[in-house]
């Protein structure tokens, strides 16, 4: 019924809430790790378990955009 479809909407949110939450983890163990100047789109997509045409596609076109993520995301204590 109504309910099953409402679930089904639930979980493919949270599926794109977990992506979301596992880039910025990646994105702040690689800043911690090799800093701003070093992480790029491939490292954060390995890291994360997403794809990078994911990342392009949902949370940056470059490493700048990368950063700007993991700032909002993970607090401004990170760089």
């Amino acid at each position: 019924g109504a309910n099953v479809s409402l679930m089904a909407d639930k979980n493919k949110l949270s599926t794109k809430e977990q992506k979301f939450h596992a880039v910025s983890v990646a994105l702040g163990a690689l800043l911690n790790k090799a800093g701003p100047t070093k992480i790029t789109v491939s490292q954060v997509a390995k890291r994360a378990n997403v794809s990078r045409a994911w990342i392009y596609k949902y949370v940056a076109k470059d490493t700048e955009g990368l950063i700007g993520f993991a700032i909002e995301h993970l607090g401004k204590d990170i760089t």
